[in-house]
């Protein structure tokens, strides 16, 4: 199983500007739930697969989300194109 974990995680750092630990801000133009302007470091990187979690984080199916984690602990998940390097 470890072996699969990290094929996907290489998969998605190919198809994605951004990878694990890198500094973030979320764009000032994002809507309200992506907590706009705010930094944070990548936790997690991976497609969206499902109609249930495009409906979630507001993206379509195919597309890249990624989580961030906040200064104070929080963490959310964001579309890609809705962040910048820090």
């Amino acid at each position: 199983m470890p072996r699969r974990n990290t094929l996907v995680a290489s998969a998605m750092k190919t198809r994605s500007k951004f990878d694990y630990g890198m500094s973030v801000k979320v764009l000032s133009c994002a809507p309200g739930r992506y907590s706009p302007g705010e930094f944070g470091s990548i936790i997690s990187i991976h497609e969206v697969i499902s109609e249930e979690h495009a409906k979630t984080i507001g993206v379509p199916i195919g597309k890249i989300a990624i989580g961030i984690e906040f200064g104070d602990g929080s963490d959310i998940e964001v579309p890609e194109t809705l962040l910048q390097l820090r």
